[in-house]
């Protein structure tokens, strides 16, 4: 089952994987990915590169940043009732008519919005499945501190797939690395937890007829890796052909010994 996401020491000290391939470079890194957990602002983490001790920051983040995480609710997405509802000129949840709001960062969308969001994009012009939404060339420009060529490869990637949990993240982290303002790194934060949660809401991973349903296979990934704190290289297996599975090291937030992923 999931776990609840109490213990915030455990959180800051263990088990790192939110952005492994980069490294732990900075608090104010450990910042913007610690809260994408909570629903804090970004204020509250001094932004230092050059602190000497990281304790009095981690200490605001335990203070400020806590929140406590109960076990999800789940409820299967019906693919007819996506597709009819983006589907339709004449609903508000026709899908241009979101992706308009969503592209202007409303704050009135809502979880259902999100949820037709990601799932009705299967359904619009020019999606591939297979795509990596350029996470590698994104993180290793990260990595290098070239924040503003990482920041414009992310637009390109959210010019043909807004709704991109990898290139959301990785815009918001960028942003933060390189002092944007508060509300610019927000709104790439809220926006990619919202899109991850209508994800976590739509299974609980424990088979494939309750599987986490996603549109893309790096979608996939960032739940294990940046949510479940799934570490390593997990074994994946094709169960059918909507359905893999990966073996894993059973963690505090999924305790299983396998985890599924349904295609949607």
């Amino acid at each position: 089952m999931h776990g609840n996401k109490n213990s915030i020491i455990d959180r800051i000290f263990v088990n790192l994987p939110w952005h492994s391939s980069l490294g732990l470079q900075s608090a104010h890194t450990l910042g913007y990915q610690f809260c994408i957990f909570t629903e804090q602002p970004l204020n509250i983490i001094q932004r230092s590169e050059n602190s000497k001790n990281m304790k009095p920051l981690l200490l605001i983040l335990i203070l400020f940043c806590i929140k406590t995480y109960s076990q999800h609710q789940f409820e299967v997405v019906s693919r007819d009732e996506v597709r009819k509802l983006t589907n339709d000129a004449s609903l508000s949840t026709y899908y241009p008519k979101l992706l308009k709001r969503f592209n202007v960062f409303d704050t009135t969308l809502s979880n259902r919005d999100y949820q037709l969001l990601y799932y009705g994009f299967e359904f619009q012009n020019g999606y591939n499945g297979t795509s990596d939404h350029g996470k590698g060339e994104i993180l290793s420009l990260i990595n290098d501190k070239k924040y503003a060529a990482a920041i414009k490869l992310c637009d390109s990637v959210l010019q043909i797939i807004p709704i991109s949990l990898t290139a959301n993240y990785l815009e918001g982290l960028a942003l933060n690395d390189m002092d944007a303002s508060e509300s610019k790194v927000l709104k790439y934060r809220n926006r990619y937890r919202r899109l991850r949660d209508a994800i976590l809401h739509s299974g609980n991973g424990f088979k494939c007829e309750t599987g986490l349903m996603i549109i893309y296979m790096v979608d996939a990934e960032d739940l294990m890796f940046r949510y479940f704190e799934i570490a390593g290289n997990p074994a994946r297996k094709t169960e059918s052909p909507v359905c893999v599975s990966y073996s894993i090291n059973p963690t505090k937030y999924f305790n299983d010994a396998k985890i599924y992923f349904v295609q949607f």
